[in-house]
């Protein structure tokens, strides 16, 4: 096919429509007029109908084959929007480039997000939705098969809460892709605040922000994700403590879990500084060895976002290496620790709870 013959195509499915005693030019244009299966797949997969109709504001020139108007399909019902139409080695391709306007919601447009926080989110004007046929250039712009979001996410009343999280910015932009499961959006819109914030004691380097949507099966749960880390000497490196939480209302509180697979080796004296320097060794009765190594498997810090404090932080540590009670017949395993500190810059209240597993030697 050559560019002329596309504009053709595009001319010939351009009709005049009368509307309200007036009358408009309406481009309606399925993936198989243009012989196209890609803008097939693209337009039934994400629009759920196999064509694009535009109300057009101007009409289709060959210079540019770009039809700009407003959407008349039910997904993204009269939202601005601009197809630009190309050729991929004889191939029609096209990018279409819907723009919410203020008020734009996703929850309006996949109503499988009715009834979770997603009704409260409202996206900023400047959000680009795109929606391409190939990776790679279209008509002069960089596309990516699929479905992607660009948003601005203003700092709504609903969001006020978490705001000092993510360095007080008033506008975040986040990006993803939104694919269907079972027909059902899923996506991960993200932003990162490279400001440092203070939590409590703790500086954190920087917050990731994350809208979370997610099919289990007939079920999509929501959720808002925050990310972050802690710089933590483990008594002979410094590493990284990546922290993750999931939630859904930024009104209650929520705990920041150490996200990782596998043990953490560190200093027993290391701990005291995940407990603002507080000594820890002073926890231990008399008569404990729990050894100079042990094992991390989780820091928790629950954080009360309305009153921008850091509650509690709680760890979970585990001996390294066995304690023989008695030679030969007596051993304790592993000792088990949980650490807690209550209200850090307030009363600031440590306890600990201690447990373990025990083996006997029956042979004797």
């Amino acid at each position: 096919m050559t560019k002329e013959e596309l504009f053709q195509i595009l001319s010939d499915n351009t009709q005049d429509v009368t509307v309200d005693g007036g009358s408009e030019s309406h481009l309606i244009l399925s993936g198989s007029l243009l012989s196209s299966s890609a803008i097939t797949e693209v337009l039934s997969t994400h629009l759920g109908e196999d064509e694009i109709r535009i109300r057009l504001n101007s009409p289709i020139t060959q210079a540019n084959l770009t039809a700009s108007g407003n959407l008349l399909n039910e997904k993204f019902q009269d939202l601005s929007c601009s197809a630009l139409f190309d050729l991929d080695a004889g191939t029609p391709t096209c990018l279409l480039e819907i723009s919410p306007d203020s008020l734009w919601r996703l929850s309006s447009t996949y109503a499988d997000l009715e009834g979770s926080f997603f009704d409260q989110v409202a996206f900023a004007s400047d959000s680009l939705i795109k929606l391409a046929s190939l990776d790679g250039s279209i008509s002069g712009k960089t596309a990516q098969k699929g479905l992607h979001l660009a948003a601005s996410l203003p700092g709504s009343d609903f969001f006020e809460p978490i705001l000092w999280l993510l360095g007080n910015q008033n506008l975040l932009k986040l990006d993803g892709e939104i694919s269907l499961s079972n027909e059902q959006p899923t996506f991960i819109l993200s932003s990162s605040v490279s400001i440092p914030v203070e939590l409590g004691f703790f500086r954190l380097p920087f917050v990731k922000l994350s809208l979370i949507s997610d099919a289990d099966g007939d079920a999509l749960k929501t959720h808002i994700c925050v990310e972050t880390e802690l710089d933590f000497f483990n008594g002979t490196d410094s590493v990284k403590l990546p922290l993750k939480a999931l939630f859904q209302n930024p009104n209650f509180s929520f705990l920041l879990f150490l996200d990782v697979n596998d043990l953490l080796d560190a200093a027993f004296d290391a701990l005291s500084s995940l407990v603002n320097d507080m000594n820890v060794q002073d926890l231990i009765p008399a008569g404990f060895e729990i050894g100079d190594l042990i094992q991390m498997e989780n820091v928790v810090l629950q954080v009360l976002p309305k009153e921008k404090k850091l509650n509690s932080v709680s760890l979970a540590i585990q001996s390294a290496q066995p304690w023989e009670i008695v030679s030969n017949l007596l051993t304790l395993e592993t000792i088990s620790l949980g650490i807690e500190l209550n209200d850090p810059l307030g009363n600031a209240e440590l306890s600990m709870a201690l447990m373990g597993e025990m083996s006997i030697d029956n042979t004797l």
